[in-house]
């Protein structure tokens, strides 16, 4: 979580450059602190798991096609978006692909390049 976009003061056309529920002038600020360390605390534990989901999603870097996963969305199955950038890392075994210590059971995608 990082807060931008806010002032100390929204005197003026201050007032209409961000939503008013941003910064110091909102009615939660006094707040913000609880907020922030509830983040910290998640982040924190968020950054030493590892996403093991059964469904890669190719996709060509930044180009994420949302209505080719809509129906995994839909349905609670969980997917990992796999970048361009990262198929040189992959090796399919069997009738999975594996990328590094992640084992997917279905892609979603143009697999030509496997």
């Amino acid at each position: 979580m990082i807060p931008h976009a806010f002032y100390y003061s929204i005197e003026g056309a201050r007032k209409y450059e961000h939503p008013p529920d941003v910064g110091p002038s909102s009615l939660w600020w006094p707040h913000y602190g609880i907020l922030a360390t509830y983040m910290q605390r998640v982040s924190f534990l968020m950054s030493d798991i590892s996403l093991h989901a059964p469904v890669a999603v190719l996709c060509r870097n930044q180009e994420l096609a949302a209505d080719q996963v809509r129906v995994l969305y839909e349905n609670q199955i969980g997917l990992r978006y796999l970048p361009q950038s990262e198929w040189a890392n992959c090796r399919v075994v069997g009738n999975a692909l594996v990328h590094g210590e992640h084992v997917f059971q279905a892609v979603v995608g143009d697999v030509g390049g496997f």
